[in-house]
């Protein structure tokens, strides 16, 4: 399975928008900027064509070390999830069986 980069995606995205590229990279730059905000503030992001970006945070815990016997305690932090929308997953998977 093959990778698309950023700037394949951008010159993709120029072709198919008219738009040039620079201007294509400052849109998906303030895209990604708003959802890492938006759930940076506890809040998730909706956008039909994609889905749901939210982020879940799992708590400070301790617990002891399997490799080295001692107590590590880890901080808390927020997974990011993405929930793809109904419109997406049909399009990934239209013409499969």
């Amino acid at each position: 399975m093959a990778r698309m980069s950023k700037p394949e995606l951008l010159a993709v995205l120029a072709e198919r928008t008219g738009q040039p590229k620079y201007r294509i990279e400052r849109v998906l730059d303030a895209f990604a900027a708003v959802v890492t905000e938006t759930i940076a503030g506890g809040d998730e992001v909706y956008y039909r064509p994609l889905g749901i970006f939210r982020g879940k945070v799992t708590p400070a815990r301790e617990f002891k070390s399997e490799i080295h016997g001692q107590m590590v305690q880890q901080a808390a932090f927020v997974r990011i999830a993405h929930v793809p929308s109904a419109e997406m997953k049909a399009g990934v998977n239209r013409g499969r069986k």
